[in-house]
């Protein structure tokens, strides 16, 4: 340190309080807003992360007619009655996701449903899905029909489909455990429970072994 800096920074060390605080800002105001702009970064990630909404069960719901709020809302509840607590935070909670583009008007938004669908099932993202007669041609028609084991027409139960707020002929179907997954305790036991909710719902019952 030269005398002039240390000069400087005796004269700095007598000016009052105030104004030693207004040099220090002038001098390293852009340092200081970049600590606190990397703070604030570090806290919304920790927050987000933190507060992140984790579901028991994924629902995606595809249909040619846009579904309700109302009728995702009723959905969500007839699934929520049978879904298992499968995250173990002491709640029960299922998203349902409605999704609603025509395939037979060639627009840009079906064009978007359907390869956002695609895109879901490659990644495996959803356990269930209800899909309309629409949307579940295209699927029985392509290599996704291998996706699903377990299908339950749903227009068969006219009270659930009451329940549930929906018309028409709808379809439920769980998504199968994709090898890639077989290994991962999460994957298994949202699966496991997709397929407890279609049983419940399709009335499927199983022996008690206790009861041999």
């Amino acid at each position: 340190m030269d005398s002039q800096a240390r000069e400087a920074r005796e004269m700095t060390k007598q000016l009052p309080f105030k104004k030693r605080l207004i040099n220090f800002w002038f001098y390293n105001k852009w340092i200081v807003a970049g600590v606190i702009l990397v703070i604030l970064t570090i806290a919304l990630t920790i927050y987000e992360v933190t507060n992140v909404q984790s579901y028991d069960s994924l629902v995606a719901v595809y249909s040619g007619d846009a579904v309700p709020e109302e009728v995702a809302g009723k959905i969500q509840a007839e699934l929520t009655e049978y879904c298992n607590d499968v995250n173990q935070d002491g709640n029960i909670s299922v998203s349902v996701t409605p999704m609603s583009g025509s395939r037979d008007d060639g627009s840009e938004e079906a064009v978007a449903v359907e390869t956002r669908l695609m895109s879901e099932l490659n990644s495996g993202t959803n356990d269930i899905y209800i899909v309309d007669k629409e949307y579940y041609d295209f699927l029985m028609d392509n290599d996704y029909a291998e996706c699903f084991s377990q299908v339950y027409p749903l227009n068969e139960n006219g009270a659930l489909m009451e329940k549930m707020g929906l018309s028409g002929e709808y379809y439920l179907l769980v998504r199968d455990l994709y090898p890639a997954h077989e290994g991962k305790a999460d994957k298994r036991a949202a699966h496991n429970n997709a397929v407890a909710i279609y049983e419940h719902l399709a009335g499927i019952a199983h022996d008690d072994p206790a009861a041999e």
